[in-house]
């Protein structure tokens, strides 16, 4: 064979080889090629702001094996049954206590005069927003039951605390509500606070659970209706309460009082002289004092105006309940 053609011969197997190398290396690519297929995601731009969690969607949970054991949270015990009211739950209210207690703030006090009897009880249901006594705040509140008119004592009170500039926290029945509306009108009018005490005057811890929602929606539904006006305090009748009675008046969207003060002033045959309350209403005295008082007693109506002048004299000051 010629030297010429020797050569070509090995240019040909040459270029020949050379085709079969990258032949196969097309069928082989590298494995640090880029991933064309898609399922990477391009990170964010730095300083850009996520999403809140509770707007974008939710991605696949990681496998049970990468989540710590400690991060699952505890199952929680959702309430049972139907609702009375918004808080509490049927079968809530009937494991409560409910057991009628009566109520009398009692003799002891603390060094500034506030019985400790009701100082305590207001701790002990301040979770039902149910209160016997105001914080120690410098002020007076005073309270009224009206249930009925005697002997036009109730105009009087009403007449005297207008003439004296105080408004006060009047606690109604539905009786009085209907039988006396010219009153009611002019409770309001005068900026007084119109207040629950039940629509007729039972022992509420002695009823069942839909007997005290109806002594306490009865009345509100009535006075909504007919003066356009939404009671939000309640006090029980003679003050008898349970710690159901004061957690169905919660549910019931209501903050309930009974007292700091009171005295046995309901007995119309039985009344003091005026300057015997007088001196044991000033005596009394106390920051934060809830003053209960009936306006049927003609002892509470000759000591009022003395009363209301002692208080501002003492350097309190008298206020509408919270």
């Amino acid at each position: 064979m010629k030297p010429n053609t020797l050569r070509l011969l090995i240019v040909i197997l040459s270029a020949v080889l050379v085709v079969l190398l990258t032949l196969a290396l097309g069928m082989n690519p590298s494995t640090d090629a880029p991933d064309t297929s898609g399922s990477s995601q391009t990170a964010a731009p730095s300083g850009t702001q996520s999403v809140p969690s509770s707007s974008q969607p939710q991605s696949s949970p990681p496998s049970s094996s990468s989540v710590p054991a400690t991060s699952t949270p505890p199952a929680t015990t959702q309430p049972t049954g139907d609702y009375i009211g918004n808080l509490y739950t049927r079968e809530q209210l009937e494991a409560m206590e409910s057991q009628s207690t009566g109520y009398g703030a009692g003799k002891e006090v603390d060094s500034k005069n506030r019985p400790t009897y009701a100082i305590s009880l207001d701790k002990k249901y301040e979770k039902y927003d149910a209160h016997f006594i105001c914080p120690d705040d410098g002020k007076i509140y005073l309270t009224y039951n009206f249930t009925y008119e005697h002997e036009g004592l109730v105009q009087k009170t009403l007449n005297i605390l207008k003439e004296k500039d105080v408004q006060c926290v009047i606690f109604i029945d539905k009786s009085f509500a209907q039988t006396y509306p010219h009153m009611v009108q002019q409770i309001l009018d005068d900026g007084h606070i119109l207040a629950n005490h039940c629509t007729t005057h039972p022992d509420l811890p002695t009823l069942s659970i839909d007997e005290i929602v109806d002594q306490i929606m009865d009345i509100h539904n009535y006075i909504k209706d007919t003066y356009n006006y939404e009671m939000k305090f309640f006090r029980p009748p003679s003050g008898y309460f349970s710690e159901q009675v004061w957690a169905i008046a919660q549910s019931l969207g209501y903050r309930s009082y009974n007292w700091s003060f009171t005295y046995l002033d309901w007995d119309t045959d039985n009344q003091p002289a005026p300057s015997e309350t007088l001196e044991k209403m000033v005596n009394a005295l106390h920051s934060g004092a809830i003053y209960q008082l009936h306006a049927i007693s003609s002892a509470n109506a000759g000591a009022l105006p003395d009363f209301i002048d002692a208080v501002r004299a003492n350097g309190f000051e008298f206020a509408l309940l919270p």
